[in-house]
């Protein structure tokens, strides 16, 4: 889901859905809730990576503006926007398929007002926001 090229998250998002749809009936919920669950850690780890970058460039003390500043070139902040997009576009696929039970809803709305559809990147945004319609 996390893949570089779109076409490649495109096709994996569809393929999870698909797992959604056709073993729908036959998973226990735990199970469909837990894979749920992992599609939302994939999101969530994506943006921690980043977050902790911050994190570290706000822990720092300086007396010198010019010392602050080397620091910060010498970090890189990632955005792994890309496995944000692909978990979007697997959750907007299997809302479309209507692959969802009624007692996952609340974990996915919950997930898409939390997280989702706050995300920082356009590409993301408008997945979460297909996934809520």
């Amino acid at each position: 889901l996390g893949n570089e090229h779109k076409d490649v998250r495109f096709a994996a998002a569809h393929s999870v859905a698909a797992i959604f749809e056709e073993f729908g009936e036959t998973c226990a919920p735990a199970y469909r809730t837990g894979e749920l669950s992992k599609l939302f850690l994939l999101y969530t780890e994506s943006l921690r990576h980043e977050e902790q970058v911050q994190d570290n460039l706000r822990g720092m003390k300086s007396t010198s503006n010019t010392k602050t500043q080397r620091l910060r070139e010498d970090f890189r902040i990632v955005d792994d926007w890309e496995s944000r997009e692909g978990v979007a576009m697997a959750l907007r696929r299997i809302a479309e398929l209507g692959a969802l039970k009624r007692p996952e809803l609340p974990l996915l709305f919950t997930f898409l007002c939390n997280r989702g559809l706050g995300d920082e990147r356009l590409e993301v945004r408008q997945e979460m926001a297909g996934a809520a319609i």
